[in-house]
């Protein structure tokens, strides 16, 4: 309870198939028996694929998604990972070369994922009649790579702001006194699943 306190956000992995591997971001909501946490998803919700329970859900289609609660064993939960914002976001993105290991946010959580390439800049054009101007017309659109994910056979393509450091949790899960999160991060090798170092 002291380290996994009642109201602090985490970030939980997940182990269902389909969602392995992946880190979706809750609250602690309470603690129960066995070192598990109840908490509460921000981007999950409750699913049932009772049919007479959704027709009565279809009734109340302007009402949001009820939050997925769930009881998480501690040893899954990690805090919040550091966020790089600005200038070392941005050092950090125009350090990326194929290869790298990265988080790549998709349907509400994180997932790891290995550089591919950069993909070939468009430039966009916003606006303007159809027809005139030239492909290239426009602003140029943000780098954008290619990145397959590590535990699946998928690719997608990624912008800036669908990707973050890939950090990993070096602290405790249980027990001690919760400190300093920052310092409990280590950086997260290359993947080395396409490309061997």
């Amino acid at each position: 309870k002291k380290v996994w306190p009642v109201g602090m956000s985490v970030e939980v992995l997940q182990t269902d198939a389909g969602m392995e591997g992946s880190w979706y971001e809750a609250v602690i909501t309470d603690h129960e028996f066995d070192a598990k946490c109840v908490v509460k998803y921000l981007e999950l919700h409750e699913g049932d694929d009772d049919e007479e329970k959704n027709a009565k859900k279809k009734k109340k289609e302007d009402a949001p998604p009820e939050p997925y609660i769930s009881p998480e064993p501690v040893k899954f939960l990690r805090p919040l990972p550091p966020r790089r914002e600005g200038d070392a976001f941005a050092q950090w993105f125009g350090s990326l070369k194929p290869g790298d290991a990265a988080d790549f946010r998709f349907d509400g959580g994180y997932w790891d994922v290995e550089l591919v390439r950069i993909e070939k800049p468009k430039r966009v054009s916003f606006g303007g009649d159809k027809g005139k101007g030239k492909e290239g017309d426009g602003e140029k659109a943000p780098v954008t790579w290619l990145v397959r994910s590590v535990n699946y056979e998928v690719e997608h393509l990624a912008t800036p702001d669908l990707l973050r450091p890939p950090l990993d949790w070096a602290g405790a899960v249980s027990g001690g006194q919760q400190d300093d999160h920052e310092s409990k991060w280590a950086s997260r090798p290359p993947p080395e699943v396409l490309f061997v170092g």
